[in-house]
């Protein structure tokens, strides 16, 4: 009996759970006929008296035997009743998808649907609120909210969102804490593993929504706190672009390597990664062999937040990004950042450099129209990559 109770149940449900076990003892002991009706008497005065509450004691005592010749009938059923008010057992460690009890499934759901509400909304009050208690002691509204109204004014809301995956995790039976935790579906199929804070009951989701021609998912992170699912992390990017999830922009980067391509298949794997991660908790299934081809690739001038110098004909270009980008609504594009010793805000001067800059790309790198349409260029300030450099953007292909 003790394995089908819910772990850490709330005080009311505590309270119903003995007031139900209390039920089921008295009516086994009056309908079993442990004590004769004078050892009855004996035993309700010793512990209550023969006073007024010492005859309602013995009114509730005494209630199962109305229902005498039922007993063998009705124990079971009074059983049956118990167990289902105690609703599902929460199993140790994670678990996935199907093998979520359908009990905590639907309160995850429920939860989930609170928030999107909220968002809809743009109601940050009630958002913040519904947080867990270690966001309410260790950040103030501005600093939770803000991440998730920019990754929602950029990313967009749709209309409908499908829930992708759901991961429970209960760590509070003794369940040993690894990072990552790995989570199984049904029949013990391992579907992911997740990198979670020490916090015994928590749920992880994943839900994905059409936006215009890209796919949104976002994320959220829920901690079991005194009964109710409050929310701990958020996350929010894209599970597909232009048309290609994560395996189809994998197939891609392998086709442009196969040719040759080595630059733009190590930016495709990047993307193929970023589409198949769907959030900074989750590690799923098949991550290190894209990570193992794109470890496979070595080339110059990809730098990733380091400087590297581009000695071109005009002089050297401090390069200190260059990625992908759905920026653009035609397709793909390239995005280039460096730093300049010029006053950023000399539009004319700027302006200059990225045309050369750009010609050099163009020259040095053919195989880029192949996959990008456009180049976004940004100049920065020497040390400050946020720095207001304002991005230009310009065709890659002939013929646009």
């Amino acid at each position: 009996l003790g394995a089908l109770l819910p772990a850490r149940p709330p005080l009311w449900q505590a309270a119903v759970l003995i007031l139900a076990i209390a039920l089921l003892g008295n009516a086994g002991v009056v309908l079993g006929g442990f004590l004769n009706r004078d050892e009855e008497h004996r035993t309700i005065a010793m512990l209550a008296g023969r006073g007024r509450v010492g005859r309602l004691v013995a009114g509730l005592f005494a209630w199962p035997r109305r229902l005498a010749g039922m007993g063998p009938a009705l124990l079971p059923l009074l059983l049956v009743a118990l167990l289902a008010g105690c609703g599902e057992s929460l199993p140790e460690g994670c678990v996935s998808d199907d093998a979520v009890p359908a009990k905590y499934r639907n309160e995850i759901v429920a939860a989930c649907d609170s928030f999107f509400v909220r968002a809809e909304r743009r109601d940050g009050e009630a958002i913040f609120k519904s947080a867990c208690s270690k966001v309410l002691k260790e950040q103030t509204p501005p600093q939770f909210l803000t991440p998730m109204v920019e990754s929602m004014a950029r990313l967009g809301m749709p209309e409908e969102w499908r829930l992708d995956s759901i991961h429970l995790v209960n760590l509070g039976g003794g369940a040993p804490f690894q990072l990552p935790l790995p989570c199984f579906a049904p029949d013990n199929v391992p579907t992911a593993g997740l990198l979670l804070l020490r916090h015994p009951i928590q749920a992880a989701t994943v839900w994905k929504g059409d936006v215009g021609p890209n796919e949104i998912q976002y994320s959220l992170l829920f901690w079991l706190e005194e009964g109710k699912w409050r929310l701990a992390a958020f996350f929010g990017k894209p599970s597909r672009l232009y048309g290609r999830d994560s395996e189809q922009m994998e197939a891609w980067a392998d086709a442009q390597k196969a040719k040759g391509n080595l630059r733009n298949a190590a930016l495709l794997y990047n993307l193929a990664l970023d589409l198949r991660v769907p959030n900074a908790w989750t590690k799923p299934e098949h991550v290190e062999e894209i990570q193992a081809k794109q470890k496979g690739i070595v080339v110059s001038h990809l730098p990733a937040d380091r400087l590297d110098e581009w000695e071109t004909e005009y002089g050297v270009y401090r390069v200190y990004r260059v990625e992908p980008s759905d920026r653009d609504p035609d397709g793909l594009s390239l995005v280039i950042n460096y730093e300049t010793f010029e006053d950023v805000s000399d539009t004319t001067r700027i302006g200059e450099d990225n045309r050369r800059l750009l010609e050099y790309v163009k020259r040095e790198f053919p195989e880029y129209p192949e996959v990008f349409t456009k180049v976004y260029l940004r100049a920065t300030e020497v040390g400050d990559a946020q720095s207001m450099g304002t991005y230009t953007v310009h065709p890659l292909r002939e013929e646009e």
